[in-house]
């Protein structure tokens, strides 16, 4: 993720529409993931296809797609979702790129310069793979290299100058689309972009879950999602953020957990329902656990002390009658209706703080159980096991990601 501008609270709303919102971060995750499904050291998802069938071709389903299809849909997906956020710019905005390597594809502008690279790369890797069509571009030429290496460093670097204008276009929007987008690629990086097994150069002490989940980045994603809640949902967001959270205690010390990159695979689908799919955190509760929370009464209390005695302060008079005051009142409340307090009034001041606070309660008991219905964290191992005596899992072991 860019060096990201200085982010406070204390923004305003975000401004972009719930429909503006979903497409930047879409738009930013299919950034990340189209990086990600392309890495040469990257988790080898989508290729759970079934074997060949010899004559009979299958309509695959799922995650039955291979690794190369899988590749091309994100392409795909991320050109589309470029066009409709009107950042397919011209290549020739793209810092370090030359426009005469993409004439042939000029007209379409970054996409196609990204089919472009993504096609030679695929076929530099998979020479039987024919993807040209697919993508929409020429056939290679016998004076094009075949390096893997050189076209995966081709594409890294487009991937990298094309972020650079989109966050530059977005930013001068409509206000919260930028950040829509920067949650988007932030989260989706935590997954696409993590190499656990490949430390960062020498010259840096960060590991790649500090680099990606370290303290900066995780207090910037939860200033996006406050700066965003009026537009995803404060529930949304809370989950959002308070997940992201633990996370980034989890990076601090990721030995000491069992397969955290397993969990993280979980965490990042569940992160990828809510914000690009809009799916109501609630959804994702447990009816018991909410059962539970409610009959949880110290969090509330440890939250809203002042609240809750003043709730119950009014609750109390709300109940008298004006039958209920003895005589020695009467005075009083002739002296006090003479400025136009009534007892209507008190009543009516009164029910409306009662309600005040038991909306605050339930926001309490939402909170906290859409936040441990949101996370997926890995089991903490026993301390004899710091740091765990069994290697690692593979990339080619972690569970399969879902598409789109």
């Amino acid at each position: 993720m860019a060096a990201e501008p200085s982010l406070t609270p204390s923004d305003p709303p975000a401004g972009v529409s719930p429909e503006g919102a979903a497409t930047a971060l879409r738009l930013g995750w299919m950034v990340a993931e189209v990086r990600g499904r392309f890495r040469p050291d990257g988790p080898d998802v989508g290729s759970n296809a079934p074997p060949n069938p010899g004559t009979t071709l299958l309509l695959t389903a799922a995650d039955e797609r291979t690794h190369v299809e899988r590749q091309i849909e994100a392409v795909k997906v991320l050109s589309k979702v470029a066009n409709d956020m009107k950042v397919n710019v011209n290549i020739g905005t793209l810092t370090r790129q030359n426009p005469t390597d993409y004439q042939s594809v000029s007209t379409r502008g970054a996409a196609g310069a990204l089919a472009l690279l993504a096609s030679r790369l695929i076929q530099a890797r998979n020479p039987a793979d024919r993807v040209c069509a697919t993508l929409q571009v020429t056939e290679q030429t016998v004076d094009e290299s075949s390096d893997p290496d050189l076209w995966w460093n081709r594409l890294d670097q487009f991937i990298w100058a094309w972020d650079e204008v989109i966050q530059d276009e977005l930013a001068a929007g409509e206000f919260g689309t930028a950040s829509a987008y920067q949650l988007g690629r932030g989260l989706a990086e935590t997954y696409w972009a993590l190499n656990p097994r490949q430390p960062l150069p020498p010259a840096d002490p960060k590991t790649w879950w500090e680099f990606l989940l370290g303290p900066n980045r995780v207090k910037a994603y939860a200033v996006l999602c406050q700066r965003l809640a009026p537009t995803i949902g404060k529930l949304t967001a809370f989950g959002v953020e308070a997940s992201i959270t633990k996370w980034g205690e989890i990076a601090q010390s990721p030995t000491t957990y069992k397969d955290p990159d397993i969990a993280l695979v979980h965490q990042t689908l569940v992160w990828r329902d809510l914000l690009l799919t809009g799916r109501d955190p609630t959804t994702l509760v447990d009816p018991d656990d909410l059962a539970k929370a409610s009959r949880r009464i110290w969090p509330l209390l440890r939250s809203y002390k002042l609240e809750l005695g003043v709730g119950a302060a009014a609750a109390a008079i709300l109940g008298l009658s004006i039958a209920d005051f003895s005589h020695l009142y009467g005075p009083i409340l002739s002296v006090l209706s003479g400025f136009g307090i009534t007892t209507s009034a008190v009543a009516a001041r009164t029910k409306t703080t009662v309600q005040a606070v038991g909306q605050k309660v339930n926001d309490v008991i939402d909170k906290e159980v859409v936040a441990q219905a949101v996370e997926r964290l890995p089991e903490r191992l026993p301390k004899d096991q710091w740091p765990p005596t069994t290697p690692p899992q593979s990339a080619s072991a972690l569970p399969s990601y879902e598409g789109n």
